[in-house]
């Protein structure tokens, strides 16, 4: 449940097996902030050899930030593949195994990506499919991490997150920098919508030496709303908290601020 109450939610759709009906229930509404954030993401890729940098996607749904990062492929080509009416009899199996060969003809790999999501269907289709190096479904916000989430992110060295903020709090964020073994050292792109208050998972970050800063004057799109409804208490939201959402919110999308560490 997003910590935004009057957010809708796609929890009927998070639990296939695949992301058909995720990216065709998401497309109606121009759902596009993995591709917008990855400008910002690349710059924080750590210099020397990229293909070595273990890269931690929070909220990371059925893998769309690592087809993204690790593949030649747009989020547009993605959303096309996977409303292909080509694919609506294949059964899920099959289609794993197809789009295992079709990223992989694609692979242009940049990093190790792990990824954290409370959705298993989502996690096991992501590494079934080859997106990501190790998945776990694990809920942060609950519970303290298993032993294997721990050991296997313990390398990380940036952590992404461009649609799960509103999910997710300081909570998570703090015992995924405690599993770190260098938590000081880590670099954080983050992507948070505008009515969400960052300052909880800065102070997170801060606790082990790290400074996360709001870019100014960058905010990308993530949606179109689903309804007046949401349209109407989102920005009453944005101004509750002393923002303009002229040209904004104001104008049917949910904006995202970018939040980067310093390096």
């Amino acid at each position: 449940m997003s910590t935004l109450g009057y957010k809708a939610s796609f929890t009927d759709i998070y639990t296939a097996p695949d992301p058909r009906g995720y990216l065709r229930e998401l497309s109606q509404y121009d759902y596009q902030v993995p591709q917008n954030a990855l400008p910002w993401i690349l710059p924080q890729l750590p210099a020397g050899q990229p293909e070595s940098t273990q890269v931690l996607d929070l909220c990371c749904s059925y893998g769309f930030n690592a087809m993204l990062l690790n593949h030649t492929a747009s989020l547009w080509q993605l959303r096309a593949r996977y409303q292909d009416p080509s694919l609506d009899d294949v059964a899920p199996a099959d289609l794993i195994a197809q789009d295992r060969d079709f990223y992989a003809s694609m692979r242009s790999k940049r990093a190790q990506i792990r990824g954290l999501d409370i959705s298993q269907p989502a996690i096991d289709y992501a590494t079934g499919a080859g997106l990501l190096e190790a998945g776990w479904a694990e809920n942060l916000e609950e519970h303290a991490p298993s032993a294997s989430l721990a050991d296997g992110i313990c390398g990380t060295q940036l952590i992404t997150c461009t649609g799960g903020i509103s999910y997710i709090t300081d909570a998570t964020i703090t015992r995924v920098l405690e599993c770190l073994e260098r938590p000081g050292e880590v670099r954080a792109a983050l992507f948070a919508l505008r009515q969400f208050d960052m300052g909880p998972i800065q102070e997170a970050f801060a606790r082990f030496g790290v400074t996360l800063t709001r870019q100014p004057g960058a905010h990308l799109r993530q949606r179109q709303f689903v309804s007046e409804d949401e349209h109407t208490q989102a920005v009453k939201e944005t101004e509750k908290r002393g923002l303009d959402p002229t040209g904004l919110e104001a104008d049917g999308w949910y904006y995202a601020d970018v939040f980067l560490t310093q390096p």
